[in-house]
């Protein structure tokens, strides 16, 4: 079987015409999904999801997701933060292998009284075998007592 050569130029070019994905969170107009057209926004979109999901949520993949929504809601206590990382790490390493996880910066109303939200954890990630992989794409996600706020 023959198989075309094609450059990158040709790769970008059919990127603006072929969506790769949907994007998260679902907020299409008329029930119509948002398309995603570029990898990057891709993983993006699955990083949120796979935040967002509660382990266990999934029918047949009782493994995906984090305990983040759980741990959120808990009394705020010195070990959070190491807690968080642990979360936020394993199971992206598991489901999304493409993604590195560069850092988790985690700030609580007990770091910063100012803070109007009881926890702000921002992860900065890059995808893996992106020409720019050294750039750091962000994660915010915020927790009120009742619920959970990304942007």
């Amino acid at each position: 079987m023959a198989y075309k050569v094609v450059s990158i130029n040709e790769i970008n070019n059919s990127i603006s015409n072929n969506a790769l994905g949907v994007s998260f969170p679902f907020r299409g107009s008329h029930g119509i999904f948002t398309s995603t057209y570029t990898t990057v926004d891709q993983a993006t979109s699955n990083l949120k999801n796979l935040l967002l999901t509660a382990k266990g949520e999934r029918l047949m993949h009782p493994s995906f997701g984090t305990d983040l929504p759980r741990i959120l809601f808990q009394p705020i206590d010195d070990s959070i933060k190491q807690l968080i990382d642990d979360i936020i790490t394993q199971p992206v390493n598991e489901w999304l292998p493409y993604i590195q996880i560069n850092d988790i910066e985690t700030t609580t109303a007990v770091d910063d009284p100012d803070l109007q939200y009881n926890v702000k954890i921002v992860v900065l990630f890059s995808v893996r075998g992106i020409l720019n992989e050294q750039d750091n794409n962000t994660i915010t996600i915020f927790s009120t007592d009742n619920q959970i706020i990304l942007s």
